[in-house]
């Protein structure tokens, strides 16, 4: 009897007695109850296909492999275990490998009762360089309470301690990236007390170094956050020195920065304090720094202010801003609103009085305890320094106040000089004196007499004699003089002017150029409600004549024919006011079917609804209007009047050809604005 696969049944198919044993029966008797006969019996293969019993151990035997079979022991030679639950010891396990790994999916948990020091212990002690090892693979939290690793005492405390007399005896390492950190943490610890304190780092006989090899900002940090009386103190009990590099208290830095900063929002919030007598100072000292900011107080957003009950020394050179990025430097005087400052964004130096006291004061004084002729009090020189070539870079102005003699109780004499330079450094060119002489290009004052003249352009003043000057001739009170030749005048005798009104005796005022007048704005205007002066300047005067023409008002070019003896206009223009007569006279109107106009006007008429004009007529002949009384009106734009007749109470209407005679006339006068 041996086991045969499994039949596979097709449909239809006839079961028989021989299928039935071969594929059922026997393939059952190779199982239980045929081969594990009792409770606690293992099943296995012994060969393909081959079905095997293993019987039940004894308590306490382990499972193991022997032989390429399973068996039972009581104390096997194991070289690995992979537990899936939990592993109940109640002796000791005694582990003679090279490696011992516990791997669980949740947690591993060491447990000891025994009320005893060591009561869990975990010792290495294969050699020298031998080490115990806690370590969380993948677990991220840093959750107090709750990190990957955590060495907790729920009732006692927690110690590292290495009796190795080594450096790094006791070494704590945060290997796992650049934002890596090490918290030590007392959560319910009160106590401040100096060598009580709820942390404290301790040697009782070397030092206690807090040390980072990273290059990072913040590298050692050292924070208090319980609250807003929270404070960190690192307090020296015993020791005295002040040497530079062994003081009591040190915050050193072989290669980076040393940090102190404060979150507080308030005044004080970081502070240096010597407190223990008079001769106390506090040192800020670079001791190898050599650039341009070896100590630097910054200020983000606000100022720095330094006070001091008497003067602050520089000993070195000041320097305010880099190049390109200044800043303003303002110096405060004793008097409200006086002050010097330089203004960065102007580029400015600004010397500002005091408010109620008036104008800024710059004085330049001289060191000189005896002053002597030709010493330089004080002196104020432009150059361009930053410029290429031998003239462009020296002196280019200077203005200096020179001592002219030795100052004494009684004398102070000083000239002010001033240079300037062309091609060269500059040169002495004026020279004021302290007796109010001015001299030109040195020494040279000029005599008595003599006026300072130009040379024109491109050469220096000079003193020069006075020309003899001009004759007058014919000069009676009030006349007004002319020139009438090369250093000769004349008084004109029909020209005068007494203070208050211009006379011509003879002769025309002639206005010279259009558009100019007599300006009479000194006169009142209108100050009528609704009245509006446009302009009180009078530029024209002008008289003549002009030959009127009786014409179509439809179309100007088809005309009468005229008179020709009696027709005539006049005209008067004083400033755009244009004043007329007009004569006109016909011998036929034939070809003109509407309305007349009389049209030659000498100016145009002024465009706009406001400019008509009214004509009058005070004679007329050869009309056939009945009772009607002739009139007529300047038309804007053109250079002609419309003819109209007052048709009684319906107001006036157009004078036609029909109502004009081949003999008919008018005369008239009237005035327009050109």
């Amino acid at each position: 009897m041996a086991w045969t696969t499994p039949r596979c049944w097709t449909t239809g198919e006839v079961v028989t007695a021989a299928i039935m044993n071969t594929h059922v029966k026997d393939n059952f008797n190779v199982t239980a109850p045929a081969v594990l006969t009792t409770a606690g019996d293992i099943l296995y293969a012994s060969g393909t296909n081959t079905p095997a019993r293993v019987g039940k151990g004894t308590n306490g035997n382990i499972l193991h492999q022997a032989s390429c079979a399973p068996a039972w022991t009581a104390s096997p030679s194991i070289t690995g275990i992979t537990l899936s639950g939990v592993l109940d010891a109640n002796g000791s396990i005694d582990f003679d490998g090279t490696t011992l790994a516990a791997c669980a999916s949740g947690a591993i948990t060491l447990t000891s009762t025994s009320s005893s020091a060591n009561g869990v212990y975990l010792r290495a002690n294969g050699g020298t360089s031998e080490t115990v090892k806690i370590h969380s693979d993948q677990g991220t939290s840093v959750t107090e309470g709750a990190a990957s690793v955590s060495l907790l005492s729920d009732a006692g405390g927690v110690e590292l301690r290495s009796t190795a007399n080594l450096a790094n005896a006791v070494n704590i390492t945060n290997d796992g990236g650049t934002t890596g950190t090490i918290t030590i943490f007392n959560d319910q610890g009160t106590s401040v007390t100096e060598g009580a304190a709820s942390i404290e780092l301790l040697s009782d006989a070397g030092g206690v170094e807090l040390r980072s090899t990273a290059n990072l900002a913040n590298a050692i940090a050292l924070t208090s956050d319980g609250g807003t009386t929270g404070s960190i103190l690192i307090f020296n009990d015993q020791g005295t020195t002040a040497t530079e590099g062994s003081s009591s208290i040190q915050l050193l830095s072989d290669v980076g920065a040393v940090g102190i900063k404060s979150g507080l929002n308030g005044a004080g919030a970081i502070r240096l304090t010597a407190d223990a007598g008079t001769s106390e100072t506090i040192v800020i000292h670079a001791d190898q720094g050599s650039g341009a900011a070896s100590i630097c107080l910054t200020s983000d957003a606000g100022g720095i202010t330094m006070t001091a009950s008497s003067a602050v020394t520089v000993t070195a050179p000041l320097t305010v801003g880099v190049d390109d990025t200044g800043h303003d430097v303002k110096f405060f005087g004793a008097g409200a609103g006086a002050y010097m400052e330089w203004d960065e964004s102007a580029n400015m130096l600004e010397v500002r009085g005091a408010t109620a006291a008036g104008p800024g004061h710059l004085k330049l004084t001289t060191g000189e305890a005896t002053v002597v002729a030709c010493d330089v009090l004080g002196k104020i020189e432009f150059q361009a320094p930053a410029e290429c070539g031998t003239d462009a870079i020296t002196i280019a102005a200077r203005i200096a106040a020179i001592a002219q003699g030795t100052f004494s109780a009684t004398v102070n004499a000083t000239d002010l000089v001033f240079y300037t330079g062309h091609s060269e450094c500059a040169a002495e060119k004026i020279r004021f004196t302290s007796q109010g002489e001015i001299g030109i290009g040195g020494a040279n004052y000029g005599t008595d007499g003599q006026v300072l003249t130009s040379a024109g352009a491109g050469a220096a003043v000079a003193w020069e004699d006075a020309s003899a000057g001009a004759t007058l001739s014919g000069s009676t009170d009030n006349t007004i003089v002319t020139v009438t030749g090369a250093n000769a005048m004349q008084g004109e005798a029909n020209l005068t002017f007494d203070g208050t009104n211009l006379t011509l005796g003879t002769g025309n005022v002639i206005i010279g150029t259009c558009g100019k007048g007599i300006d009479f704005s000194a006169s009142s205007h209108s100050t009528v409600t609704g009245a509006s002066m446009d302009s009180e300047l009078l530029d024209d005067y002008e008289e003549g004549t002009w030959t009127p023409v009786i014409a179509d008002a439809g179309n100007f070019s088809n005309t009468a024919t005229m008179h020709g003896t009696i027709d005539y206009g006049q005209y008067t223009k004083i400033g755009n006011r244009v004043f007329v007569t007009v004569y006109v006279a016909t011998t036929s109107v034939s070809g003109i079917s509407a309305g007349l106009v009389i049209k030659g006007l000498p100016f145009p008429v002024k465009s706009g609804a406001q400019n008509y004009g009214s004509m009058d007529f005070g004679h007329g002949s050869g009309l056939n209007i009945g009772g009607e009384v002739p009139s007529g009106y300047f038309e804007p734009t053109t250079d002609a009047i419309t003819l109209r007749e007052w048709d009684g109470a319906d107001g006036t209407t157009n004078l036609t050809a029909a109502e004009w005679s081949d003999d008919g006339s008018l005369l008239g006068m009237g005035h327009y604005i050109t």
